[in-house]
C-alpha cells in the first residue's frame, strides 16, 4: 500500500478554515440565546458544516493497494480497480471533486467514469500506479517528467 496525501491550495485552506470557525463561532453564539433549545437543529447543522470542513481538509488522500485505489475526502470513498483506469492526465477543472488543489490529474475509467484527484508530489502517484501489475492504461507524458508535474 501506497499513500499519497492532497496537495491543498493555501485559498482553500484559508476558505475552509474561516468556514469552519465562522459556523463553530456561530454554534456558539445560537447556544448563549435564551432561545436556544428552539435553535437546537441550526446549531447541529453548524457543528456539523464546521466539523465537514475540517475533516475534508485534513483526510483527503489517495491510497494504491495491489489492484486498487482507494480515494478519500471526509467522509467520502471512492474505490478504483487500477485495471478499469483508462487514462491519467493533467488538468485544472475546478469541479467539486476529491481534489483540494487545481492542479489535479484527471482519471478516466470504466465506460464513461471520470475523476479529478490532487496528489501532493503527482509524480510519485503517477510511476506508483505504473508499478501495478492491472494498469494498463495511458499516461500523459507531462505527467512522468519531474518537469511536468
Amino acid at each position: 500500500m501506497q499513500h499519497f496525501p492532497s496537495k491543498v491550495d493555501s485559498w482553500l485552506r484559508v476558505v475552509l478554515s474561516v468556514t469552519a470557525v465562522v459556523c463553530f463561532a456561530t454554534a456558539i453564539w445560537y447556544l448563549r440565546l435564551p432561545e436556544a433549545e428552539q435553535m437546537t437543529w441550526v446549531t447541529v447543522a453548524l457543528l456539523l458544516a464546521g466539523g465537514l470542513c475540517l475533516w475534508i481538509m485534513t483526510s483527503t488522500y489517495y491510497r494504491i493497494y495491489d489492484d486498487l485505489l482507494l480515494i478519500r475526502s471526509g467522509p467520502f470513498r471512492r474505490h478504483l480497480r487500477i485495471g478499469s483506469i483508462m487514462h491519467v492526465r493533467p488538468s485544472s477543472n475546478p469541479l467539486a471533486n476529491p481534489a483540494l488543489s487545481l492542479d489535479r490529474i484527471e482519471l478516466t475509467y470504466g465506460k464513461h467514469g471520470k475523476i479529478l484527484i490532487s496528489p501532493l508530489e503527482p509524480l510519485l502517484f503517477v510511476q506508483a500506479l505504473q508499478q501495478c501489475e492491472t494498469f494498463s492504461g495511458d499516461i500523459d507524458p507531462s505527467l512522468t517528467t519531474e518537469n511536468g508535474a
